[in-house]
C-alpha cells in the first residue's frame, strides 16, 4: 500500500541510530507512536539490549598502540 512503511530493525541500524543522537527510549516512542498496533515486548526488549552498550567503550591511539577506556569496569 502507498501509505504503510516498513523498518527492518537490526543491531547495526539501531546502534547506527543511537550513534546519531537518537534516544532509545525515543526510538521506542515513535515506532509505537506509528505503529498500527502496541509495540510487542520482544520488540522493546530487542531495541533495548541493542541500543544498551553504546559509548560504553572507546578505542583511544596513544603513542601508535590502541587502547580500549571504559569507565564501566564490567
Amino acid at each position: 500500500p502507498e501509505l504503510m512503511h516498513e523498518y527492518n530493525l537490526t543491531p547495526h541500524s539501531l546502534y547506527a541510530a543511537v550513534s546519531v543522537g537518537l534516544k532509545t527510549e525515543t526510538i521506542i516512542s515513535v515506532l509505537n507512536k506509528l505503529s498500527k498496533t502496541k509495540l510487542p515486548k520482544e520488540i522493546i526488549d530487542f531495541i533495548y539490549a541493542s541500543t544498551s552498550n553504546y559509548g560504553k567503550v572507546k578505542l583511544v591511539l596513544k603513542k601508535n598502540r590502541y587502547f580500549v577506556e571504559s569507565p564501566y569496569p564490567e
